[in-house]
């Protein structure tokens, strides 16, 4: 089972990922 911490880092590392390929 995943830990909230961990699901808190893994959302986290999502929107830096789509956050970076959304900058014109």
């Amino acid at each position: 089972m995943i830990g909230f911490q961990e699901l808190l880092v893994i959302l986290f590392i999502i929107l830096l990922i789509f956050g970076g390929k959304n900058i014109p």
